[in-house]
C-alpha cells in the first residue's frame, strides 16, 4: 500500500474509543470521504487550510495526521495543544524522527497500537501501512484517554 493514497480513513475501531472521551467536534483534515462525523470540518478542497485556521474553541480535535505533512501537522498539534486545546491525533509511530521525538512524546498520553491499523476509503479496507501506528492524546483528560483504548495496546504516559 503507498503512503500517496491521500485517503486513508479513520476505521470506528479508533472513532469509537475516540467518541468515548468526549463527541468529536473538530476534523482539521477532512475529506469526501471521512468517517470521523464531526460537528465542524475544515476542508482544504474549500480553500479551509487547517494549518492556518485555529483549532480551539470547538471542543475535541481529531486528528488523522495525513502522513506526507507529518513535520507541519505536528507542529500545529504542538501550537495548538500549548493554548490548551484537546486533540487525539494517530500518526506513524517512526521513533526515528524528530517530530515524533518533540511533538508525539510531548503527549499527556500516548497508545502504541497492539496491532497495525486497518484504514478505509470510500468505506472499504484499503490496508494497512508498512508501519506501526500510535495515537497521542493532548489535553486534560488523560484518564478518560486511557479508559477509552486500555484494550488497543500498550498506553504510557511520556
Amino acid at each position: 500500500m503507498s503512503s500517496k493514497n491521500s485517503h486513508w480513513n479513520t476505521p470506528s475501531e479508533i472513532l469509537d474509543r475516540v467518541r468515548n472521551i468526549a463527541p468529536i467536534s473538530l476534523d482539521p483534515t477532512h475529506n469526501i470521504n471521512s468517517t470521523v462525523n464531526s460537528k465542524h470540518t475544515y476542508d482544504i478542497t474549500k480553500g479551509e487550510d487547517a494549518l492556518i485556521l485555529p483549532w480551539g474553541g470547538f471542543g475535541l480535535v481529531f486528528l488523522n495526521c495525513p502522513f506526507d505533512m507529518l513535520p507541519e501537522f505536528g507542529y500545529k498539534v504542538s501550537q495548538e495543544a500549548k493554548l490548551g486545546t484537546e486533540i487525539v491525533v494517530i500518526a506513524p509511530a517512526d521513533v526515528s524522527t524528530k517530530v515524533f521525538q518533540q511533538v508525539w512524546m510531548t503527549a499527556n498520553s500516548v497508545c502504541f497500537p497492539d496491532h497495525r491499523i486497518v484504514y478505509l476509503n470510500e468505506g472499504k479496507k484499503i490496508g494497512s501501512p508498512r508501519f506501526a501506528s500510535i495515537i497521542a492524546y493532548f489535553g486534560w483528560n488523560s484518564n478518560a484517554f486511557e479508559e477509552a483504548f486500555h484494550d488497543f495496546g500498550k498506553i504510557i504516559r511520556p
